[in-house]
């Protein structure tokens, strides 16, 4: 009796020992996270930054830490061992490289290596991603949020792309403007890949793709591979939205 007695009450020590350690952590997140908007608070008023990017500022702060605890996911990486973070990069961005036609079939080092190349880019509703006519050189694929693609020479309707589309491809591939404007339509976040990554990833593919002597002769080119993926990837990207949030 006294041996469970002794056993309930260490058990309830570490129970709340584990609640008082999670609370603190959180009362340091959230005084971090609120330190941070007060003081650009306090420099927007000193330098009298216009109301509306004030409100935009705050907007952004707010979804920061209503989706990450305001956590900064570049920070918390870097504070890792460089072995450590090309394998939570990896980890992280594997399905989202794998799951895009372009990229079928290539290896576990290419993926890797595809993924040391993206660069992430956040975006608030309203903003510009890309405009009709700036040039082509880097493919766009969407990790969080919903954008607009409007062509204003044409009476087609509004085309949304969602989380796991991707835009941009044919231009960073084989070069040329943008065809379309391209708007957040909510907070987002966007990867990029530049023409060159591309371009390497399609001569690796060629080399990857296991060869049989019937595929001889009737192979199609790579780039011809990538351009009828490029439909695959498009047949899926078209998504109703209702009103505009901003």
């Amino acid at each position: 009796m006294v041996v469970l007695l002794a056993l309930t009450t260490a058990l309830q020590g570490m129970i709340v020992g584990g609640m008082s350690t999670m609370i603190l952590s959180s009362d340091s997140t959230w005084s971090h996270h609120k330190l941070r908007v007060d003081t650009l608070k306090a420099y927007m008023r000193n330098r009298k930054i216009p109301q509306e990017t004030s409100r935009r500022v705050m907007n952004y702060l707010n979804y920061t830490w209503a989706t990450s605890n305001g956590l900064d996911e570049t920070d918390v990486i870097a504070s890792l061992p460089e072995t450590l973070q090309e394998e939570v990069r990896l980890g992280a961005y594997r399905q989202m490289i794998q799951s895009v036609p372009l990229f079928d079939g290539i290896s576990e080092q290419t993926t890797a290596d595809v993924v040391r190349q993206l660069e992430a880019l956040e975006f608030l509703p309203g903003d510009y991603i890309v405009r009709e006519g700036d040039e082509g050189r880097d493919m766009m694929l969407i990790s969080n949020g919903v954008v607009q693609v409007l062509n204003t020479r044409s009476t087609r309707a509004t085309v949304y792309l969602s989380e796991g589309n991707y835009f941009g491809e044919l231009g960073a591939l084989i070069g040329g403007h943008r065809s379309n404007d391209v708007i957040a339509f909510t907070h987002c976040l966007i990867y990029s890949l530049n023409h060159l990554t591309l371009h390497q990833a399609s001569n690796l593919l060629r080399e990857e793709k296991p060869r049989h002597p019937s595929e001889v002769g009737i192979r199609v080119s790579v780039t011809d591979e990538f351009m009828q993926n490029l439909d695959v990837g498009r047949s899926s990207t078209r998504i109703l939205v209702p009103s505009s949030p901003w």
